[in-house]
């Protein structure tokens, strides 16, 4: 008698556990989403929010390209900081990339919509990939 009753109460926890909500047995919510996402509209431009997630922020740079249409980074035009900005397109610049210490590397650019002169690396946008575009920000 003292085994099934053992056995019919393992049973009712098993019941029990595999009738539990899936918001019970949810893992915990991962960090903010990857990418950018639609934000409205600047000066009639669509307008991105995108997280730039290196400390401290990330330089915006001046491009040049030559006669071979190579672009080359000329110069840091300023600065903006770590967390949300606003973008209003990307777009591609063979020759012109950006490599991190962490191994991250990209050469497709981003198009501040603030006064932010010149533009931003992907490389310091979250949800990017190596040499790919930042999903969810149209190209320019």
């Amino acid at each position: 008698m003292q085994g099934k009753k053992a056995a019919l109460a393992a049973l009712g926890s098993a019941l029990a556990l595999a009738m539990a909500t899936p918001a019970a047995m949810a893992t915990p919510a991962q960090s903010a989403v990857d990418g950018c996402e639609r934000a409205g509209t600047v000066g009639g431009h669509a307008n991105y929010r995108c997280t730039i997630y290196t400390a401290g922020g990330a330089p915006t740079q001046y491009l040049s390209m030559n006669q071979l249409h190579v672009w080359t980074i000329t110069g840091t035009a300023g600065h903006m900081p770590q967390g949300t900005n606003g973008f209003f397109c990307q777009s591609l610049k063979q020759g012109a990339s950006v490599y991190l210490p962490n191994g991250a590397k990209n050469n497709w650019w981003l198009v501040p919509s603030g006064n932010y002169p010149g533009l931003l690396n992907a490389v310091y946008i979250s949800g990017g990939r190596n040499f790919e575009r930042v999903p969810g920000l149209p190209d320019c």
